[in-house]
């Protein structure tokens, strides 16, 4: 069971990830969405 505001959390981060990606184009922007990313699966997967 997934609460609602994790999975509108998470669509909101990758929304403004793939954003970022697209408008700049710094490797340490995007490791910081990576990692962030990362840490909400992560999060989701051990709820």
């Amino acid at each position: 069971m997934i609460p609602e505001n994790s999975l509108r959390l998470h669509r909101a981060m990758l929304s403004i990830g793939l954003l970022s990606l697209v408008s700049l184009d710094q490797p340490t922007f995007v490791a910081m969405v990576v990692t962030m990313s990362l840490i909400a699966i992560y999060k989701l997967m051990t709820e």
